[in-house]
């Protein structure tokens, strides 16, 4: 091999990995705190002063991140040409704005429905008024703070999402089963809120007809993470040819079993959670589709660019993006870093002019951010009255704004709706910044969000280094080399296609202090409802490395806010190289571990989230998979091979410690407390760090210093099972009054005619005696004919939810519902079979009209 052949190579396989790097480090965290960028290294929010104010925070935000993007890969370059040569370097960079935040992005694949139900009061709703005199409500994470769901009851009915269809089910008594009305809503409903007569239905909906009934122009759509996505596209079924993505609140009013649209609201940005309390609901959407439209790369600057054609050493070719090459533009006056201003632009030949056509972008970039108007950025909230559509925006001295360049992009928006006065406009209050993770309790409302976190860039080939690009305020934590060891044979020589760079390297005795940063934040805001219960006021701001799982790793005691987080780390010695974090022990442990567990405490001290202590570094190289918070303890279960069951202590918020870890095969996806000692879990069983069958644990932290599991239920090989409980809360049943449970279950088994079963799972659950399996409802009939589900698999053969009204329990699926008394399942009981759901028109993604 020819030596300029195997440079090239080594070169590519350098920037390989640094491209990835910088794919972690653009989108992820907080960046730097010497560049006077406060905000990054703990979140901070601002009151717009004024629209002009607003407009000009916005654009310093945008302007950050797009300069940090093209700075970072013209360093990239620059360390690129000072090893290989100018003419190595034309493609890295990737010749992009290279930062999320400057991209605009498509909206995120709709996220599940959230958990819903608490306090239901007498429904106008309740048919005859015969109503069950106890009954199960959606599994909550707060008690009478409710949570929307796509099944509720009131006792006397059930409210079900079907497809498009809203539907009231006569329940009680359980053997006059029956459909009493129903309601095709516009859009695909999501989720719901059933309350004193009153129905809330979050749908999606492609929103064109409504930006053209009020006037408005739907704004340009981003395109981050890699993600094509056009608002001018057409989809099936959508005469107009464009989709524009809306959330719609439909407001519903029930006489007796009777829906009427009460109120329709529709927001730009998708839905993240809700909230009730009472009358109030309180709703988070988070969407990235605000901001005038950019030039995201050299191709947007020069459309008509083209490439060389070759492969040649040191010639650059454009990346492959599997379309037709674009056709040549016209002749431009002035070159472009090596181009001839009299020919067809061609994607730049050398590293240099590469960095000549960043710097064009970046100054085009910049000069489209200057001249945008507020109406570019502020999202839309529109409101339907009759055939009349009005436009409104959030009033700009009701957002927030951050320091610029320290969250991700988007917008945040809680609109709160009292359902005294559903025809009352909502009131809005909006930040700066996508929010991910919503926690609330009766009176506030916690806002997780991913910060932005720029780590250092150390240049990826052995013996170079460098550490340009700035230090992240996520990381500078010392490291101690490991102990001196036997050196051993020497290292094979790295083939040229290994999948570790050569720059990503264990550390040796000889090695200089090794830092390790965080490449995760989150920021979280806290917003109360005390003051005015219509409106969120916003309180204080923190910032804690590592990202939050779900809802669940977060919970206020007595104003402390308790966080969970997973860190992820990399390392870089003095020398400025990466230091492998790869699992060095047979225990799968490591001296520089990717990934550390903490769990911190913050109070709040003027307008800061302040941090009063923290537990760091647990279960190294793992990840959080579940957390629950029970009065003064933290419970987290990590999981790599075992299954560490810690139990924290939090009664002196200053002073958190962990009491013991209950280390036992397997993992929990969903913890529930029983009682003030006891905690039931879902999740799996583990062979030798394998995940096994679905197994129901049950926990006694009576002695916090000495779990013990006390009861456990593991289901047999015989076929592979899962469960939506796994992963959503709102789809575990537990009913305390009676000591049942329920969860739906499906199965692939050879056995059964079509190769599935799908069921709602009934246990009696008792802490001395474990669990009693009563056996499943099973509704593999009622889906047999759609054994893959609906609409091309739109809507899965599942059963979706289980509710207990006295002893009879009530399985939903998209086939119909069953009901059963629990004690006699094998009893006929009562079926009411569905039709298949319709999808609307045009679903979240442009699915069309499904008719089977």
């Amino acid at each position: 091999m020819n030596s300029r052949l195997r440079i090239s190579r080594q070169s590519r396989t350098a920037l390989a990995m640094l491209a990835a790097l910088s794919s972690v480090a653009w989108g992820c965290g907080s960046s730097d705190k010497s560049a006077g960028n406060e905000g990054t290294v703990r979140a901070s929010l601002h009151r717009a002063k004024s629209c002009g104010d607003l407009l000009g925070d916005l654009k310093a935000d945008a302007s950050f991140k797009l300069n940090k993007g093209i700075d970072q890969q013209i360093s990239q370059i620059h360390q690129c040409i000072s090893h290989y040569g100018d003419a190595q370097c034309a493609y890295y960079g990737g010749g992009g704005i290279g930062y999320d935040g400057a991209g605009q992005g498509a909206p995120p694949p709709m996220s599940g429905p959230t958990a819903g139900g608490a306090d239901f009061g007498e429904s106008a709703g309740s048919g005859n008024g015969n109503k069950a005199t106890d009954f199960s409500q959606t599994n909550t994470q707060v008690a009478g703070v409710d949570e929307a769901d796509i099944v509720k009851t009131d006792g006397s009915n059930l409210y079900v999402l079907h497809g498009r269809a809203f539907k009231v089910l006569k329940a009680w008594p359980a053997n006059e089963l029956a459909e009493l009305s129903t309601i095709d809503l516009e859009g695909q409903p999501t989720e719901m809120f059933v309350d004193e007569g009153k129905v809330v239905v979050y749908s999606n909906v492609n929103g064109a007809a409504v930006y053209a009934a009020a006037g408005v122009t739907p704004k340009s759509q981003y395109r981050d993470y890699g993600m094509g996505y056009a608002s001018d596209a057409a989809y099936p079924g959508d005469p107009s040819g464009i989709y524009a993505p809306l959330t719609k609140v439909t407001v519903l009013t029930l006489q007796g079993a009777t829906p009427t649209v009460t109120r329709e609201i529709y927001f730009e940005g998708n839905f993240t959670d809700a909230r009730r309390v009472g009358p109030h609901v309180r709703t988070v959407l988070s969407g990235y589709a605000h901001g005038p439209q950019l030039k995201y790369s050299v191709y947007d600057l020069y459309p008509g660019m083209t490439g060389t054609g070759t492969a040649t050493p040191g010639v650059a070719t454009p990346p492959s993006t599997g379309a037709a090459e674009p056709a040549p533009a016209p002749a431009i006056d002035g070159g472009i870093g090596t181009q001839d201003a009299k020919t067809t632009p061609q994607y730049p030949q050398t590293g240099t002019a590469m960095i000549a056509m960043l710097e064009e972008l970046r100054t085009a970039n910049l000069n489209i951010i200057a001249k945008s108007q507020l109406t570019d950025w502020l999202p839309y909230t529109f409101v339907k009255q009759g055939a009349q559509i009005t436009a409104q925006n959030v009033a700009c001295e009701d957002f927030y704004v951050p320091n610029a360049g320290s969250t991700e992009s988007g917008i945040t928006e809680i609109a709160a709706i009292d359902l005294t006065n559903p025809a009352a406009p909502p009131k809005q209050t909006a930040i700066l910044g996508h929010a991910e993770t919503v926690y609330g309790t009766a009176d506030t409302l916690y806002l997780a969000s991913n910060a932005w976190v720029q780590p250092p860039v150390a240049w990826a080939t052995s013996g170079v280094g460098s550490s340009g690009g700035g230090v992240s305020s996520g990381g500078g934590v010392a490291v101690a080399p490991p102990p001196a060891t036997d050196p051993g044979a020497p290292a094979p020589a790295q083939d040229a296609g290994s999948a570790t760079p050569q720059g990503i390297k264990p550390l040796t005795t000889q090695a200089a202090t090794v830092t390790a940063y965080a490449t995760n934040k989150t920021h979280l805001h806290k917003f109360e409802f005390t003051t005015d219960a219509t409106f969120p006021n916003y309180v204080a701001s923190g910032t804690v490395p590592g990202y939050v799982k779900d809802q669940f790793s977060l919970d206020d005691k007595d104003g402390v806010l308790r966080v969970a987080t997973t860190e992820q780390r990399i390392y870089v010695d003095s020398d400025g190289n990466y230091v492998s974090s790869t699992p060095t022990a047979a225990d799968g442990s490591s001296q520089f571990p990717s990934t550390v567990n903490h769990v911190h405490t913050l109070g709040v001290a003027g307008g800061w989230l302040e941090q009063l202590g923290t537990v760091g570094d647990l279960a190294p190289n793992e990840n959080i998979y579940s957390v629950r918070f029970i009065d003064h303890r933290g419970y987290v279960v990590t999981y790599r091979q075992v299954d560490p069951l810690f139990v924290v202590e939090l009664s002196d918020p200053a002073h958190p410690n962990v009491l013991a870890a209950l280390k036992i095969p397997g993992f929990s996806e969903y913890m529930h407390p029983l009682d003030a000692t006891h905690i039931l879990t879902i999740g799996r069983d583990g062979d030798a760090g394998r995940p096994q069958n679905i197994a129901l644990q049950i926990f006694d932290v009576s002695n916090g210093a000495n779990p013990v599991l006390a009861q456990k239920f593991v289901y047999s090989g015989d076929e592979y099972g899962s469960s939506m409980a796994e992963y959503d809360h709102k789809a575990f049943t537990y009913f305390a009054d009676r000591q049942l449970l329920a969860f739906p279950y499906y199965a692939y088994n050879a056995s059964t005619p079509n190769g599935m079963r799908s069921s709602l799972e009934l246990f009696k659950v008792d802490i001395a005696s474990g669990f009693a399996k009563l056996g499943s409802v099973d509704h593999t009939a009622l889906v047999h004919q759609n054994p893959s589900g609906y609409c091309g698999g739109y809507y899965g053969p599942e059963v979706r939810r289980g509710v207990f009204l006295e002893n009879f329990v009530f399985s939903v699926s998209y086939g119909g519902v069953v009901a059963k008394d629990t004690n006699d399942l094998a009893g006929a009981g009562a079926q009411l079979a569905l039709p298949v759901p319709q999808v609307d028109n045009v679903s979240t993604y442009g699915a069309p009209v499904c008719a089977y």
